[in-house]
């Protein structure tokens, strides 16, 4: 499956965020995924193929291949602008694994200033442990920056547990290691949500998360 996106939204932050897989409008800020922009229903339990990287890379072991094209440009609380293109590709390995490549260009602008734009380059790799329970990382490279993002790296975890066809559990650290510049959309934060699948399948599915900065 190959999605392509070109989305203009202004996002405000919260704390806690509740969606749907049919709902029409998000908040890519207020789902705790800064300069990576999540497209709207995606969840940390409820989130599947090209979506994972960027809301909990353990998704990844479901081995959905999928391309995800996007270009947006986002309005955050902090009245930081930013311009934004990403292509993540994914797709399921032997032996339960899960495997995702991805790239990204984000142009900051303050006050009509462009500032601190800077490129990513990623990887991620989950891990089914059983039909039910996987585990996920994501590993990303900056360049560029200005100084703030350049030449490091950031690394996200994430778990998920799927008890039955119809109830999910997720939870991610993001950013657990790595550069920190909420003007940039970079912010650590741990999020946790539960997903509701009433046909136990994707057709429909009611999700909320709790984000929480640390």
């Amino acid at each position: 499956m190959i999605s392509v996106h070109r989305i203009r939204r202004v996002s405000i932050a919260s704390s806690c965020v509740f969606s749907a897989a049919l709902c029409v409008t998000s908040s890519a800020r207020a789902q705790g995924v800064g300069d990576e922009f999540a497209l709207p229903g995606a969840t940390v339990a409820s989130v599947s193929g090209a979506e994972s990287p960027r809301v909990n890379p353990a998704a990844l072991a479901m081995g959905r291949t999928s391309t995800r094209l996007v270009h947006l440009d986002d309005l955050s609380a902090a009245n930081t602008f930013r311009h934004a293109d990403t292509l993540t590709w994914t797709t399921g390995l032997p032996l339960g694994f899960g495997l995702s490549l991805g790239a990204s260009w984000v142009r900051p602008v303050v006050r009509d200033t462009a500032t601190g734009a800077y490129a990513t380059g990623e990887l991620g790799l989950a891990y089914a442990l059983d039909r039910r329970l996987s585990v996920g990382v994501r590993r990303r490279l900056f360049a560029s920056g200005g100084g703030v993002v350049e030449n490091t790296s950031s690394l996200d975890l994430g778990a998920l547990w799927r008890p039955n066809p119809w109830l999910a559990f997720g939870a991610v650290a993001r950013h657990a290691v790595g550069p920190q510049s909420p003007a940039q959309g970079l912010d650590r934060t741990v999020a946790g949500g539960v997903a509701l699948r009433p046909t136990g399948t994707d057709a429909f599915t009611l999700g909320a998360d709790v984000i929480v900065p640390w």
